[in-house]
């Protein structure tokens, strides 16, 4: 599956330039066009190189993943989560901090990083030989 945002922010245009948004009190303030457009790029090249791979590809224009609406976009950032080892405590540690944000208006970038940066291992759901050789492969590839 790959993903891209698609949105628009609630934030006045006022860059007075050609592309800018036609609709009052929102704009794509945030890069989301880019990712629209890059995820449809990707999509016509998988399209044309198809005979070079197997597989199937999902791709999700996601809209509206920054506002409390968005709950596709939390069960992706929770499997994402747990994969990395979040537990219970983590998650309740991150509910404090979001509340502090959007509550309190606290900035908690430094307290988010630390949070973030005592999780760096991926933990694999797949097993099996065929996934490990195909991980190995993989990581070879990287520089790993």
């Amino acid at each position: 599956m790959l993903r891209a945002d698609m949105d628009a922010l609630p934030i006045q245009e006022k860059t007075g330039l050609p592309f800018g948004s036609q609709v009052p009190g929102v704009m794509h303030a945030c890069g989301h066009d880019v990712h629209t457009a890059n995820l449809l790029a990707v999509g016509e090249l998988l399209f044309r190189t198809r005979e070079r791979w197997n597989g199937k590809v999902k791709l999700v224009f996601q809209p509206d993943e920054e506002g409390f609406t968005a709950s596709g976009a939390l069960r992706m950032g929770v499997s994402e989560m747990t994969r990395f080892g979040f537990g219970q405590a983590e998650f309740t540690e991150l509910a404090g901090l979001m509340a502090d944000c959007i509550l309190r208006g606290k900035d908690v970038g430094q307290e988010v990083s630390r949070l973030r940066s005592r999780y760096t291992t991926m933990h694999y759901c797949f097993d099996g030989p065929e996934f490990q050789t195909a991980l190995e492969q993989f990581m070879g590839q990287i520089g790993f």
